[in-house]
């Protein structure tokens, strides 16, 4: 009976081990991929702030003026 005690006991200890072993392999992997995602979000980030620069140039003006310039090409 103390074989099976002692048996049980140890598969217990190696579970318990290799359930902290895959805590810190998913824990590792976790804030990999978190990383991933910010870099991907201020990516798209950058992008936006450069359209919003890009619409913020087209003022009604310019916008009139490209208008002209189109209708006058087209009719030549």
């Amino acid at each position: 009976m103390e074989i099976i005690n002692a048996l049980i006991t140890l598969s217990a200890i190696v579970a318990a081990i290799l359930a902290w072993v895959a805590k810190i392999r998913w824990a590792k992997e976790y804030a990999a991929a978190k990383d991933e995602t910010i870099k991907a979000k201020e990516a798209q980030m950058e992008v936006l702030k450069e359209r919003i620069i890009g619409l913020q140039d087209l003022t009604p003006p310019k916008v009139r003026e490209y208008f002209l310039s189109m209708r006058e090409q087209l009719v030549v």
